[in-house]
């Protein structure tokens, strides 16, 4: 049985932060490119009234900011108001925010792998598995709920916030840390079960018969 070992997860825990804000500042940008597909992908998919025209990592002074313009191939309605098709909106967000996750959960997951038996397969592809998900529920809706909001702010200030719009507010209210410590600890909880409780196996009884006389 392995031993907890909490000075080990405190050291694992500093050593990944500073692992990962150095390959933040190295590499942020390559790093964050990895996922445009992605982001890309999902806004086309999920709000069909938008065509993408750019989906790239800018600067903006000594900020990295991940930037979307988009045009509506339909006419888009904010309340009452008709939005002409053609329409071209911009928004952006940090490029910090999309590592949130990752400097949160795998310095989580690390430490949690010094205090509880894990399976390293399982604790590997768990932690890939949330941070795509948590990507994947998080840039694409914060981009598209900054359109939103300023189209709503302009020409419809009284109506009520959009579902984007109101996990955009969810995520940028410290939703995104709490997404991420779930993440982790369920992580932690899946590759930490036994083998046995991930294949049940199910068994039948055996049928008696009674003796004949």
């Amino acid at each position: 049985m392995q031993n907890s070992d909490p000075r080990k997860a405190a050291l694992i825990v500093l050593a990944s932060v500073c692992i990962l804000a150095t390959l933040f500042l190295v590499a942020g940008k390559a790093c964050g490119n990895l996922f445009l597909p992605l982001y890309r992908f999902e806004i086309e998919a999920i709000f069909p009234f938008m065509d993408i025209q750019r989906l790239l990592i800018d600067t903006s002074g000594r900020e990295w900011l991940i930037t979307l313009q988009i045009i509506f191939n339909s006419t888009y309605y904010v309340g009452m108001n008709p939005l002409a098709a053609g329409t071209v909106m911009s928004s952006s967000t940090l490029l910090g925010h999309a590592f949130q996750p990752l400097m949160i959960l795998l310095p989580l997951v690390g430490a949690a792998k010094a205090i509880v038996p894990t399976s390293n397969k399982r604790l590997v592809l768990g932690a890939v598995f949330s941070l795509v998900l948590l990507l994947a529920v998080d840039v694409p809706f914060v981009l598209v709920g900054a359109i939103e909001d300023i189209l709503l702010n302009q020409f419809a200030p009284g109506n009520s916030p959009s579902l984007t719009m109101s996990w955009m507010y969810f995520l940028n209210g410290g939703g995104r840390l709490g997404l991420s410590v779930v993440a982790a600890i369920m992580t932690v909880a899946v590759s930490s079960l036994p083998p046995d409780n991930l294949n049940p196996q199910v068994t039948f009884p055996r049928e008696t018969r009674g003796c004949e006389e």
